[in-house]
């Protein structure tokens, strides 16, 4: 059976406010929180149950990686171990020789991902266990494609998610060139070369064992004059790479859709499960007081008289009890599966409408 391997680089993160600050927190959130360190988390799929099982990287600037540890400031304040990945983001941006822009691309996180079904397959533990060695192999391979297609120099640093619905492998890259620019496209330099990316990092997984599924779709080709690609190029080149990065996109959503709805259908079992239980407990507990309290009336001498004269009393009494038990409303579980939003569905047909129209 072949497996997808998905590889995304949609997201951007530019110079101006926070953002790199907080994605860098939420990239290394388990090294802060075994710090002593808290901050909030945007994203509703985190398990902080399971943060502490990641695992976070810092580029060590010597060709490889290593944790990264508290700091102090100028004052002597503790730093977050995440605030290493911004001294490395801002290190590496000082060796362009250009000033930057507010608005400049500082980074361009990227998300690689093995199947969700292979880790069903191989690596069933993994919620429990973390990584096992084939996983972590191909997890170093993903790396050693990354650094030698971006540069190792260009990788703050990286962190292999295990609290979110499925693993994956996160990935700090900042767009800096051999000769001092930061120049997003040096390295993303249209839909064909984002498709080489693509099957490159397909092969490097298949070069250490991994049975990939090297479909790649297909995309229109476009024949310009040297005039017309000059005029044009700056103008698409942005569009162009974000649909070529929608397959991807779709791919893992619509694996942590089949995820949720999984979950959501064990949450249904377990609920109906526990929900007969708790009232199977509670009928058994009513029988016993309503017993109990048959028991204290009898013992009384009304109650000996009532036993003795008029029994269908008590058993009115009991029957009464029993039935309003009987009457309580059951649990109702969740549904077991969702609707799209309006939102995500436009979402799909206007990429479906875009391979149409391209001949995908």
């Amino acid at each position: 059976m072949n497996y997808t391997a998905t590889f995304d680089a949609s997201h951007k993160v530019k110079r101006a406010g926070a953002h790199a600050r907080n994605f860098e927190r939420h990239i290394a959130r388990d090294a802060d929180q075994a710090a002593g360190f808290s901050f909030a988390q945007r994203n509703p799929n985190i398990d902080p149950a399971r943060t502490s099982m990641n695992i976070t990287m810092v580029n060590d600037c010597n060709g490889g990686w290593r944790q990264p540890v508290v700091t102090q400031d100028a004052d002597g304040k503790d730093r977050p171990p995440s605030a290493e990945l911004g001294d490395y983001l801002d290190a590496r941006l000082a060796t362009v020789t250009r000033k930057l822009r507010n608005d400049a691309v500082v980074m361009r996180p990227m998300i690689l991902q093995l199947d969700p079904k292979w880790f069903a397959a191989r690596n069933p533990d993994w919620r429990e266990s973390g990584l096992n060695a084939e996983a972590e192999g191909y997890v170093a391979a993903q790396l050693e494609w990354a650094a030698g297609e971006f540069g190792h120099e260009n990788l703050p640093g990286y962190s292999v998610h295990l609290d979110e619905t499925n693993p994956q492998l996160q990935l700090l890259f900042t767009p800096v060139t051999k000769d001092g620019r930061l120049s997003q496209k040096d390295f993303f330099k249209g839909p064909g070369d984002l498709q080489r990316q693509h099957k490159e990092h397909r092969e490097a997984l298949a070069d250490v064992g991994y049975e990939v599924e090297f479909k790649v779709s297909r995309r229109s080709k476009e024949h310009l004059s040297s005039t017309e690609y000059a005029a044009a190029a700056d103008r698409v080149r942005d569009h162009e790479l974000q649909n070529a990065d929608y397959e991807d996109s779709l791919d893992r959503w619509a694996v942590d859709l089949s995820a949720e709805k999984r979950n959501l259908a064990d949450r249904k079992r377990d609920l109906e499960t526990r929900g007969k239980r708790f009232l199977a407990s509670a009928e058994e507990k009513a029988r016993v007081l309503v017993a109990g309290v048959r028991e204290r009336m009898i013992a009384t001498d009304f109650g000996s008289w009532i036993e003795q004269n008029h029994p269908e009393a008590i058993d009115e009494y009991e029957d009464e009890v029993l039935s309003q038990l009987a009457a309580v409303p059951r649990p109702r579980p969740p549904a077991s599966s969702r609707k799209l939003t309006p939102a995500r569905q436009r979402h799909l047909d206007r990429n479906k409408e875009h391979q149409r129209s391209f001949g995908g």
